[in-house]
């Protein structure tokens, strides 16, 4: 249940984001509340207590800095829509320039879908490590819009059935490397 609490806070910032910009930021935070609370209801008997927020020493990752995930759902390219949203869960620490722990172990996130796509029996799945949840806030994984973190996976169809989508089951290990330097503003 941390595990869910935690990714329950970091979708919720994400969505909030989005909700801000429908409803308009000039409203007041009653009214954006209770827009999210209809949205989003706590499932009954579920703990909703905030997880202990995870720190980090350090706020500087490097290029070609790796940051492993496991997808908490299942990724597939027929079923998942391109921009869909899906949940992970950092499996180990990610070191900053320094040395010191930026990204801890356990730190909820965010995947989009970028693409998911299915032409001339290729399936194509390209996702991007879109936003992490560190301390109390979250980071965005970009810069000016440009998706530091990204894989993409192909599956041929004529190879068999197995291979009629690219498919990530929940739970999968996923090892990303960022592509530039980035520092978190904290």
């Amino acid at each position: 249940t941390n595990r869910v609490t935690r990714f329950r806070y970091s979708c919720v910032s994400v969505c909030l984001l989005g909700l801000l910009g429908f409803f308009g930021c000039g409203q007041n935070s009653g009214s954006v509340d209770s827009k999210r609370a209809q949205l989003f209801p706590n499932p009954p008997g579920e703990d909703t207590t905030p997880a202990k927020p995870l720190n980090a020493d350090s706020d500087l990752i490097a290029a070609g800095t790796s940051i492993e995930v496991e997808t908490l759902e299942t990724v597939d390219s027929e079923t998942t829509p391109s921009g869909g949203f899906i949940p992970v869960l950092v499996i180990a620490d990610v070191k900053g320039r320094d040395g010191k722990v930026a990204i801890p172990q356990n730190t909820s996130g965010v995947l989009i879908v970028r693409t998911a796509s299915r032409k001339e029996g290729n399936s194509d799945l390209d996702v991007a490590l879109y936003q992490l949840t560190i301390g109390d806030k979250s980071y965005l994984i970009s810069n000016g819009g440009v998706n530091l973190a990204t894989l993409r996976f192909q599956e041929e169809a004529s190879k068999g059935a197995a291979h009629r989508s690219v498919h990530l089951g929940k739970r999968t290990p996923l090892k990303f490397a960022v592509s530039q330097g980035f520092q978190f503003k904290r």
